[in-house]
């Protein structure tokens, strides 16, 4: 909903400002740069900074953001990704905090709903869990 008044022309660009490698390398970045104790995994309070890191890239790819950071709204997304992840990877979370994999099927759920509103530039993704368990695009119906 944060993004539901992002200019289309401002969206065009940002989507269109970055190659798809591009795109994965800076994610590693903002990852990275948010991963505080180098574990790997983002606690509640990195994820919140990982999150700000993504928010400072489209702002500086496509001159725009939300007029404010909706904070409680991606500690929920953290919280429900941590509940998720035994459910849709088959495993129990880390204590440390989520995984790049925990995001695997968000991430697919994203994909599916760009793609069925036309709005997704090259092939459906494929994610593979780093544990060898494929995450398949889920259904929405």
């Amino acid at each position: 909903l944060e993004f539901k008044d992002f200019p289309a022309d401002l969206k065009v660009k940002m989507q269109t400002s970055v190659t798809r490698e591009e795109a994965l390398k800076r994610h590693e970045e903002h990852w990275q740069d948010a991963d505080k104790n180098g574990d790997g995994l983002l606690s509640e309070n990195e994820f919140i900074q990982f999150t700000r890191n993504e928010y400072a890239d489209v702002l500086e790819r496509a001159g725009w953001n939300p007029p404010t950071f909706n904070e409680d709204l991606y500690r929920k997304l953290w919280n429900a990704l941590y509940e998720g992840h035994e459910k849709f990877l088959g495993e129990k979370p880390s204590e440390g905090g989520i995984s790049r994999d925990t995001l695997k099927p968000y991430m697919s759920i994203v994909a599916k709903k760009r793609i069925e509103a036309g709005r997704w530039r090259g092939p459906p993704p494929e994610f593979e869990s780093s544990t060898a368990k494929a995450v398949a695009l889920p259904s929405l119906q």
